[in-house]
C-alpha cells in the first residue's frame, strides 16, 4: 500500500497534465525552485537554493539558467561580486506558479469532494510524515560525495 502511494505521488504524467491544465510547459524541477523563490521577500543566492532543494549546486545553477532563458527568474550580482548570483522569480515565474497551484487545488478539489474533511485531514498528516522522511533522505551534506561524484573523480 505504501509503495503505491509513493509511486502514485511521483508520477511524472501527474505533474505533465497538471502544468499542461495550468498552460504552462513547467518541468517538476523548475516548479520546486519557483515555489523556494516566492516564499522568499528576498533573492537567494543559488548556494541557498541548492540547500534547500537538497541538491548540489551545478544543479540549481543549470535550472536557474534554464528558467531565465524563460523569463521565469532573474539574476543579478550580488553587490558586484560576479560569483555570487542572486536569483529572484519575475512576474512571469510568479504567474506560472500561480496557475500551476491553481490547476492542483482545483484537480484535488474536484478529486476529494466527497471526502469528508476528517479523512483529509489525516492523509495531510502522514503525506507531511512522507514529505519530511523524503526531504531529511534526500538532503546531500557538503562534507558528502553523491555516486556522480565519485564516477567523475570530483
Amino acid at each position: 500500500m505504501l509503495s503505491a502511494l509513493a509511486y502514485s505521488l511521483t508520477r511524472t504524467g501527474t505533474h505533465a497534465r497538471l502544468t499542461a491544465a495550468a498552460g504552462t510547459p513547467i518541468d517538476r524541477p523548475g516548479l520546486a525552485l519557483l515555489r523556494v523563490l516566492a516564499d522568499e521577500p528576498e533573492p537567494l543566492r543559488v548556494g541557498e537554493l541548492a540547500e534547500r532543494l537538497g541538491v548540489r549546486h551545478p544543479h540549481v545553477t543549470r535550472q536557474v539558467s534554464q528558467l531565465a532563458e524563460q523569463g521565469l527568474v532573474e539574476r543579478a550580482e550580488n553587490g558586484g561580486d560576479r560569483r555570487v548570483q542572486l536569483v529572484a522569480p519575475t512576474r512571469r515565474g510568479r504567474d506560472t506558479l500561480a496557475r500551476v497551484v491553481g490547476a492542483v487545488e482545483a484537480k484535488l478539489s474536484e478529486s476529494l469532494a466527497d471526502v469528508d474533511a476528517e479523512r483529509i485531514m489525516a492523509a495531510v498528516d502522514v503525506l507531511s510524515r512522507v514529505g519530511k522522511w523524503s526531504w531529511d533522505s534526500a538532503v546531500v551534506h557538503p562534507d558528502t560525495q553523491g555516486p556522480e561524484d565519485t564516477e567523475s573523480g570530483v
